[in-house]
This record gives C-alpha cells, structure tokens and sequence, in this order.
C-alpha cells in the first residue's frame, strides 16, 4: 500500500481528513448481547470500548467476539446452546475487549496512521483527543479510499 499511496498522496495530511466520523461505541459495562446487535446492525467489524467519560479503554473486533463465543460453545459442550448463549451473552463488554489500544491524533499524519496498521497488522485505529475521548477512526477501507480516490484524481 506504501508504493500505492506515496506516488500522488500527501501522507503529510492529518488523519482527520480521512477518519470515519461519528464512530459506533459502547460503554464498558454494555452487554455482550448489545455488541451483537450493534454489529449485526451496522456495517462495522470494530467497536471501541469507552468508560464512563467517554475516553477510549479498549475495542472489540467483530473476529475476536467471534472465537470468543465459539470458544465458550466448545468448552461448554454439557450446556446447552442457550445457556451458553446467555451466559455468553450477559458479560459485559470491559471483560471481553482488547485492552491494549494504539491510538491516532487528529492531526497526526496519514503516512502514520498507515504504518501502523501494516507494521502491526492492525485494522483499526481510534482518533482520540488530548483526554483520550473518542473523535473518529481510521481502517485499512479508509486509507484505501484516499489512495484511490486521490489516484483518479492525479
């Protein structure tokens, strides 16, 4: 994507430019089942985690609810579906979320936002501001878009 982009991008841009906004979230102590609906509702594979000020604590990735759930069915092969579904489905999000969660400021360079996500194979990147509150987010679909966009442009 670096060859791609670097021939007619401006890299140096901030990533606000780019950035999905407004964002999809959850509260911390929102259930499982709610992630499901949100998820099932909307096409989004990624849903930050924010506590009770709004600032970005973790995220849940659409992939990892997924072996989750069905990490829980095979370890409960005694239970049945639905008791593993509500057991499942009752946790709330803080206890389930990737805790660890690299994120972007608004006027932090593209060509950043960019390196990030290949060097760690990342899909997604909250924009937060100084109090770490959510602002926006940036994914792989958002740096393509530029990319193209700016190379039918160029």
């Amino acid at each position: 994507m670096n060859q791609i982009m670097s021939q007619n991008q401006d890299l140096s841009r901030p990533v606000s430019d780019i950035m999905t906004r407004p964002v999809i979230s959850v509260q911390e102590e929102d259930t499982i089942a709610q992630v499901l609906k949100i998820f099932n509702e909307n096409m989004i594979h990624h849903l930050p985690v924010l506590n009770h000020s709004d600032q970005v604590i973790g995220i849940i990735s659409k992939h990892d609810l997924a072996k989750i759930i069905k990490g829980t069915e095979l370890l409960s092969p005694e239970n049945s579906d639905d008791q593993i579904r509500k057991r499942t489905t009752s946790l709330a999000a803080k206890h389930i979320m990737q805790r660890t969660v690299v994120t972007l400021q608004k006027r932090d360079p593209i060509q950043t936002a960019a390196d990030i996500l290949l060097e760690n194979l990342f899909h997604c990147l909250p924009v937060v501001d100084d109090q770490q509150r959510l602002l926006g987010i940036v994914t792989g679909y958002d740096l393509l878009v530029y990319a193209y966009h700016n190379q039918s442009d160029g």
